[in-house]
């Protein structure tokens, strides 16, 4: 099985959309990662909107190296990213990857 890099991989419930995570999420993705419950078992909690803005870019690159795909979580009805997730550290001959945010992330 392969994975298609070219274009974003898109999916759409009822009432959920995970799609990538784009630019203007940077306040939205401060609000959930900078609350120090929700990072307890992640990195540090981010303190910026400038810490939100480098974490997009993180997983932009990650994406673009072919290593990683998060998936920001919105609700149809607002739009708005309330999560993020994914795979991390694909091992192809092994067929495997990390669920979650890659470590430090």
């Amino acid at each position: 099985m392969t994975f298609d890099y070219s274009a974003f991989p898109l999916l759409i419930t009822d009432r959920i959309i995970l799609r990538e995570l784009r630019n203007e999420d940077a306040a939205d993705l401060l609000v959930f990662r900078s609350d120090p419950e929700v990072q307890r078992f992640n990195s540090e909690p981010l303190q910026t909107l400038e810490q939100s803005a480098a974490l997009i870019d993180e997983v932009r690159d990650d994406y673009a190296a072919e290593t990683a795909v998060q998936w920001a979580l919105a609700l149809k009805s607002s739009g708005r990213a309330g999560g993020l997730f994914g795979y991390h550290n694909w091992d192809r001959y092994h067929r495997r990857a990390g669920i979650g945010l890659r470590p430090g992330t």
